[in-house]
């Protein structure tokens, strides 16, 4: 059997650009560096149904052009004034246009990049990068669910465990002894979920165990009194679709100890996995957190500004309440320059870019340290070598390679992120880089 492996989020962006400019499977292969097969496999297997034929019913008229806007009457006779409009005397319409397409049959297999689409009246299929991660992710999710086996080995299985327990053994000998194939973790989980025979009052030390008091959910102050409808994170993956936007940011502070005069402002943009850091004091309001935007438009343009601010995802943190002020331009305040949505509470996974860049750069910034003395010269130079590392999920490219490519080297200047070859990157303690 082939060494398969899935595609990444990024992959999936490079098919839906060129699906998008019309490029055949051959090209995307290459650009993509995957098999051909995997690109039409991938299209045909997670693509999503972008709009309903016009027409509910297959009538005979579901095939023509001019379907939306017919008007032709009379076709039976001279006195019927019904429109003929899926009349089955319209099978001889002189005035029928014929839309012969055959796209579902044959690549790109999507309407994605067809100029006829907005006055087609068939159904049509559209191939969208972060929806298809979405679909593939839970297939694989639920590929993984229940148990792999079949109900022989299922029975067989059952009557062991049954059998033991009543002659006392653990479920650790009966799995130490290889009296069953199943690790020790699994075959408890079994058990809790009622799939075996054997119940959990079976268990002699079962039953004296306490289930495990759960932390309460953090919950950030005064976020009840902040209306984000409209803002949420069904909102944002709506607007992201309705808009095909395949680029957004995330932005998050990392957590620090209480006694630290520092703090760590962290924004990821998702799919080049740049990272860019910035250090703001403990104390810092949420009009610093504007002005740290706005200082960013004006160093960059407002045209620059809007093609990488395009979306912004975080979280309820109360520094991030005011976004009427962070969408709003600095330099045309009539004008907005980006559109922020917040995960739904106690949903930080929702923005797991941010979340796994924060727990990456925790060998910079340990979680015991007392972060102080930072400056903008050391954390522009945290930020190049952070950006400069080889990454799986970009094919071994690096984040600088990704963003310069996605938004080219004028904003990587402006931004003072420096190309550092791969031999000089380090990733260390942020004190060692002010040495």
């Amino acid at each position: 059997m082939g060494n398969f492996k899935q595609l990444s989020l990024c992959e999936r962006t490079i098919i839906e650009t060129y699906l998008n400019d019309g490029k055949t499977a051959t090209f995307i292969a290459e650009k993509a560096k995957v098999n051909k097969s995997s690109i039409i496999r991938e299209i045909r297997k997670n693509r999503i149904k972008r709009r309903e034929s016009l027409c509910k019913i297959q009538c005979i008229c579901i095939g023509c052009m001019k379907y939306n806007e017919c008007k032709v009457k009379s076709l039976c006779t001279s006195s019927c004034k019904c429109n003929c409009k899926g009349c089955s005397k319209a099978k001889d319409c002189p005035h029928k246009e014929l839309y012969d397409c055959n796209i579902y049959e044959s690549f790109p297999y999507v309407c994605n990049s067809c100029s006829k689409k907005d006055i087609c009246p068939k159904e049509q299929f559209e191939y969208d990068a972060m929806m298809a991660n979405q679909i593939s992710e839970k297939v694989r999710r639920e590929s993984r669910q229940g148990i792999d086996m079949t109900q022989e080995e299922f029975d067989h299985f059952n009557k062991k465990i049954l059998e033991g327990v009543k002659n006392g053994q653990s479920i650790f000998h009966l799995v130490e002894t290889k009296q069953v194939k199943r690790c020790t973790k699994s075959i408890y989980s079994y058990i809790d979920r009622n799939i075996l025979d054997t119940k959990n009052i079976d268990l002699p030390r079962k039953v004296k165990l306490k289930k495990r008091k759960i932390a309460k959910k953090y919950q950030y102050d005064g976020n009840s009194e902040i209306d984000r409808s409209g803002r949420m994170f069904n909102d944002f993956l709506q607007y992201k679709f309705s808009n095909k936007t395949s680029f957004h940011a995330q932005m998050d502070f990392l957590g620090s100890k209480d006694d630290s005069p520092q703090q760590i402002f962290t924004i990821t943009f998702v799919p080049c996995q740049f990272t860019l850091l910035a250090v703001f004091d403990k104390c810092s309001t949420v009009d610093d957190v504007v002005n740290f935007f706005d200082n960013l438009e004006e160093t960059l343009g407002t045209k620059d500004f809007k093609s990488i601010f395009e979306v912004m995802l975080t979280d309820r943190d109360i520094l991030f309440k005011k976004f009427d002020e962070f969408e709003r331009s600095a330099i045309n305040p009539n004008e907005k320059r980006m559109k922020v949505f917040y995960c739904d509470p106690s949903a930080s996974y929702q923005k797991g870019n941010v979340e796994n860049v924060n727990g990456q750069i925790r060998t910079i910034f340990p979680k015991e340290d007392i972060i102080k003395g930072l400056d903008d010269e050391t954390i522009k130079i945290i930020n190049s070598n952070l950006n400069n590392r080889s990454l799986a999920s970009l094919n071994g490219a690096t984040p600088y390679e990704a963003f310069k490519l996605a938004y080219g080297e004028k904003i990587l200047q402006a931004l003072d992120i420096s190309c550092i070859r791969s031999k000089d990157v380090k990733i260390l303690n942020y004190r060692a880089y002010k040495d």
